[in-house]
């Protein structure tokens, strides 16, 4: 395995986080959009990139991403390039525009992960599921729940800064330093609660509730868990966390995570359960960030977590 060697300014856990996803230099991508409805009369927006591959890198984004987010489009880059179709799915109500149901997207909705996959196998030979924090937590759960009963066609699972413990890193988001990324989530999640009061009126949560959301935590006890089925936050957290799934996977997986990533603590790195299991390679560099990774100052060249990746796919066959 080829280590992480972090540029200059990319060695601290908040440059390394943020200067990836606001400034790298890539293009946007010729996605060509496609929607998918669900069973439960909702839909899903899928951005396609194809060039007749029989195999498929589905991607799922972060909390508050879409397939726009910076670290999709390099991955999606990366594995095209290496000859790969991309299938790059926008979670409930982050493709740009409102979902049409009261409830959302969450950490823990491998069903609609699980409805993607049964779409995309009556194409491709051969998919290979990422996902990144949010994305990568809902992955590592669809693998594990499945465990000996997935799907043939699925070659591979990889989660890159996964929240393997959900309250863990939510109260790592709490602490004064991360102020920054916890008021940001914040703002853009009570914005789409408020749209959701004007879209459902009758589901209505009160303003007087929402301005008392200070915390991640506070903002799923209010909708989040409520508004997807759970008891309370706590309840959610403990039923949706990707760490307890681990052991249960049966297909190859990688998972690839930075010590010190800003979003998590110790306890979000699956070391044992990934130590214990034979079809789970863990890789957990000192630096790197929250998906960040950045192999050169500039950002100009592909990323370390995007050529492990890609190392790791070729070396199952994957495509």
């Amino acid at each position: 395995m080829i280590p992480y060697q972090a540029p200059f300014l990319h060695r601290g856990p908040h440059l390394s986080s943020i200067l990836p996803n606001r400034l790298r230099p890539i293009p946007k991508l010729p996605y060509v959009r496609k929607v998918m409805p669900t069973d439960d009369e909702d839909f899903l927006d899928l951005d396609v990139w194809q060039q007749s591959s029989e195999s498929c890198a589905l991607l799922l984004h972060g909390l508050e991403g879409s397939s726009d987010s910076t670290y999709i489009r390099g991955m999606a880059q990366c594995l095209f390039e290496a000859g790969a179709d991309i299938v790059a799915m926008n979670q409930r109500g982050c493709g740009g525009r409102p979902n049409q149901r009261f409830e959302s997207y969450h950490s823990g909705r491998s069903d609609d992960l699980d409805l993607v996959i049964q779409h995309l196998r009556k194409t491709y030979q051969r998919i290979s599921v990422i996902g990144f924090s949010l994305g990568g937590n809902i992955t590592l759960k669809y693998a594990g729940e499945k465990g000996s009963n997935t799907p043939s066609e699925i070659a591979a699972f990889i989660a890159v800064s996964t929240p393997c413990d959900l309250m863990a890193s939510c109260q790592k988001l709490n602490q004064r330093d991360n102020w920054i990324y916890k008021t940001r989530f914040l703002n853009q999640l009570i914005q789409k609660v408020r749209e959701k009061n004007q879209l459902f009126p009758e589901q209505a949560i009160p303003e007087a509730r929402i301005r008392k959301v200070k915390t991640i935590q506070d903002f799923d006890d209010l909708y989040t868990a409520p508004g997807n089925g759970f008891k309370d936050a706590a309840d959610y957290y403990a039923q949706c966390s990707s760490k307890q799934f681990v052991p249960a996977i049966q297909t190859p997986t990688l998972i690839i995570t930075a010590e010190n990533d800003p979003f998590l603590t110790p306890e979000c790195i699956p070391r044992e359960e990934a130590a214990a299991n034979p079809h789970v390679q863990l890789l957990a560099p000192e630096l790197g960030g929250h998906v960040g990774f950045a192999t050169d100052w500039r950002m100009k060249q592909p990323f370390w977590h995007e050529e492990r990746s890609l190392d790791f796919l070729r070396q199952i066959s994957a495509f």
